[in-house]
């Protein structure tokens, strides 16, 4: 991931586009990891944990609120996928919003008054990231990385016949306007044709009389 310099930034619209998908991952990660940080102390009593004292296990609302910001703040962290992303966000400002309304909003109208600033920006903040999506920087796009490209001809490999241009099948050695000068898809080898007097074709990428890799039961392109 490349972040753009503030050279490049100067005199331009700041916008999604601009700044790229790489730094909504990073905005993504920062505001999942502190939202991940207020629900270890709930749940396992760290970083000094929750102000009134750790919860009992199952208690309503405040060991479940502690649960939800722990797990949909990991979640989010790792960026399981586009649709798992959004949707672990889109729980965690739920959550959020029910926390303001039911704990802080009651007690004065202004989140200042009432001590819910935390509650109102993880819910839009969250509800930001349900929205645009988990950027570039996710687990899953890391894995899909990671893992091996099929081999040619294996499964899930390219097994589509592609004609070739005259040259191709002229140099195959063909007489007449059949399909000369095939590949086998990503077998990468074209099939040669003997010529009017017996002659083998000319051999092309790796392929003599028959595409190396064809297996048997293999209908012939050519017929």
């Amino acid at each position: 991931m490349t972040l753009p310099s503030l050279t490049e930034l100067r005199g331009r619209k700041l916008d999604s586009a601009t700044v790229g998908p790489g730094t909504l991952s990073l905005y993504r990660m920062v505001v999942s990891l502190l939202f991940t940080c207020h629900g270890a102390a709930t749940i396992m009593g760290a970083f000094g944990g929750p102000m009134g004292g750790k919860p009992p296990a199952g208690q309503w609302p405040g060991w479940w609120a502690g649960l939800i910001q722990l797990v949909c703040g990991i979640l989010v962290f790792l960026g399981i996928g586009d649709a798992g992303t959004r949707l672990a966000a889109t729980m965690a400002s739920g959550s959020m919003a029910y926390a303001y309304f039911d704990v802080h909003q009651k007690h004065a109208l202004w989140p200042i008054e009432n001590g819910g600033e935390a509650s109102v920006m993880f819910c839009w903040s969250f509800l930001l990231i349900a929205i645009l999506g988990p950027g570039s920087l996710t687990l899953t796009s890391a894995l899909s990385k990671l893992a091996p490209a099929p081999r040619p001809g294996g499964p899930g490999g390219d097994r589509r016949p592609v004609r070739v241009g005259p040259r191709a099948r002229a140099a195959g050695g063909g007489t007449g306007p059949g399909p000369v000068g095939w590949s086998w898809g990503s077998y990468g080898v074209l099939r040669g044709r003997r010529g009017p007097t017996g002659s083998p074709g000319v051999r092309r990428r790796g392929g003599g009389g028959r595409a190396a890799g064809f297996q048997a039961g293999d209908r012939d392109p050519e017929g």
